[in-house]
């Protein structure tokens, strides 16, 4: 496979994965906003996920 193919290949992959956290992100704040969780103390428990989640 040439450098070429290469950066083809790693750009799709990068493509595909920017869209499946879009999709991510997406669920997440329809969870959010289903369950009130960006209200009241219900921040503290999406702070605390946050914060340990992407460590």
């Amino acid at each position: 496979m040439s450098d070429l193919e290469q950066l083809k290949t790693i750009d799709e992959r990068i493509a595909e994965a920017e869209s499946l956290l879009k999709f991510l992100h997406e669920q997440r704040r329809e969870i959010i906003n289903r369950n009130n969780l960006n209200k009241n103390d219900s921040n503290v428990v999406v702070s605390s996920f946050l914060s340990t989640s992407y460590r």
